[in-house]
Parts: C-alpha cells; sequence; structure tokens
C-alpha cells in the first residue's frame, strides 16, 4: 500500500478549505499533507517561456508543516502534480495527501485520485447548475459535429481550435429531432448527455464519489432541494452500479445539522485513511 491522493474541487468560494480542514481533524487517522493548487492566472500572472521549464512555487499556509499552497500553469498540471506526488512519497511512503482545487479541468482529469469530493455553494436557482434544453441541444449539436468540442464536454478539457485533420470547419445543420434521439439512445450519447447537462465548472460533480451542496454558503432553499433531487437521479442513470456516489445537502460548519454528520459517516467509511508510516 503506497500514497493515497484525494481531491477536494468546486466552484470558488464554495467551502473547500473548510471542507478539506474537517476531513483533516475528524476523519483522518494521522496527519495528511495538504495541497492547495492554485492556477497561474489567479495570481495575475502571465506564463512565459522561462516559466514554463520553472519548479512551481510552493509555500505554506496554516502554519502546518504538511500544508502547502502551489501555483502552477493549467497546461502543465499533468507534469507538475505527479512530481509534486512523487517528492512526498519519497518523504512519506504511506502518507495520504488531500488536493485542494477550483473546478479546473485540467486538475480534474491530471491524476487517478483515490476519492473525490465536489462541493458547490447551494444554488438560488436550477440554472446555476444545470443548462437549458435549448443549451444543451446545441452543446450536444456542436459536440457531436466538432472534436474539439467533444473532448470538451466529455473531459472538460479545451481542445484545439482546428479539428485533428487542421483542415478549416464547415459549420454543419442542426440534427434533426429524430437524429438527436438516435444519437442519445447509442451509449456515446447518454455519457454526453449525462456531462452535458451540467455548466462548466461542474463537470466535475459527475465522476465524484460525493457531492457536496453547502447550505451554509447560499443557505437552504426549494432549489437547492430541487437540485439535490435532479443530482441524484443524474448520478444514478450515469453509473446506476455505484452505490458509494452520494450527494449530501449540508452547513459543513454546523455541527448540530443531521445531514452533516451523515456526510462524515460516509467519508469515515469511504476515505482512504492513512496509517503511520
Amino acid at each position: 500500500m503506497g500514497l493515497t491522493v484525494s481531491l477536494v474541487t468546486g466552484p470558488r468560494h464554495a467551502g473547500k478549505s473548510s471542507l478539506v480542514q474537517i476531513i483533516k481533524n475528524d476523519i483522518c487517522k494521522s496527519v495528511p499533507h495538504l495541497l492547495r493548487l492554485v492556477p497561474v492566472d489567479r495570481v495575475n500572472q502571465e506564463p512565459s517561456h522561462s516559466s514554463r521549464n520553472s519548479t512551481p512555487k510552493v509555500a505554506r499556509f496554516d502554519d502546518d508543516a504538511h500544508s502547502e499552497n502551489i501555483v502552477y500553469e493549467p497546461d502543465r498540471v499533468f507534469e507538475t502534480l505527479p512530481e509534486i506526488l512523487t517528492r512526498i512519497h519519497a518523504e512519506d511512503r504511506y502518507g495520504c495527501v488531500i488536493i485542494e482545487g477550483d473546478s479546473d479541468p485540467n486538475l480534474l482529469q491530471a491524476y487517478p485520485y483515490d476519492f473525490e469530493i465536489f462541493i458547490m455553494p447551494a444554488p438560488e436557482c436550477e440554472d446555476d447548475i444545470f443548462r437549458s434544453k435549448a443549451q444543451v441541444k446545441k452543446a450536444f449539436e456542436a459536440a457531436m459535429n466538432d472534436t474539439a468540442a467533444f473532448t470538451s464536454e466529455i473531459f472538460g478539457v479545451a481542445g484545439a481550435e482546428d479539428s485533428w485533420t487542421g483542415e478549416t470547419k464547415v459549420p454543419k445543420p442542426d440534427m434533426s429531432d429524430t437524429q438527436m434521439l438516435r444519437a442519445l439512445g447509442s451509449p456515446l450519447g447518454q455519457e454526453l448527455a449525462s456531462r452535458i447537462q451540467c455548466r462548466p465548472d461542474f463537470h466535475g460533480l459527475i465522476d465524484s464519489n460525493a457531492i457536496v451542496v453547502n447550505t451554509g454558503i447560499g443557505g437552504t432553499s426549494g432549489a437547492a432541494d430541487a437540485v439535490v433531487a435532479r443530482l441524484e437521479k443524474l448520478i444514478s442513470e450515469h453509473n446506476p452500479s455505484n452505490g458509494s456516489q452520494s450527494v449530501y445537502c449540508c452547513d459543513v460548519l454546523d455541527p448540530q445539522d443531521p445531514r452533516r454528520k451523515k456526510l462524515l459517516t460516509h467519508l469515515a467509511q469511504r476515505y482512504p485513511l492513512p496509517r503511520s508510516a
């Protein structure tokens, strides 16, 4: 058994740092390594030719020797993150790493995490999370006709502006309703349809092991309940055999919230606990 790596992700100001600290203090049996990954554009830095060959900037936070802030370039995170984890593994062979990051699709695909948690503020309306039917149809047609758009909708990773062949794209006519239904009925269409319903900042929730709707930010409302019900249906249709994926609507900072207790119980049962070296 080696290093275990978990990811806590979601849009900005969703309560990720609070959830990470709760996992650290209430779930983990030994001190985990905490990595807060911040994309370079968040700190108003423009990548230069020289910076692409430089070591990621690292800083301690929370007065904890096991915690680090890491400024990274999104297009290099596939190299950067494994390098950092290799360094941690050399120091702590059987340790645990909890990574905190925004809804960066590159970060979501950069490593085969052992456990993924997606946290979001309680929404004011369903449109905050989900596309409208017209938007879904438009995005689906674009993805089916455009390799770059298809890659973006399935994996969240932006593709090249031109197709793989390098040819100039020619606009294609809209799909008919019959063509749309036929495409949606295929396994590939079903996979795309389940992901394309969500707005880009929420792509990561489809593959997460736990989804947290944080009522401590945004409050409780009928919209939040409707979103939870739709999320439960969505993940059930996307992967009906994955009984470990759950949705929790709670205030992560309220110890008296009974739904928070259920979340912590779930994490304690599912979370890959570290053991001392």
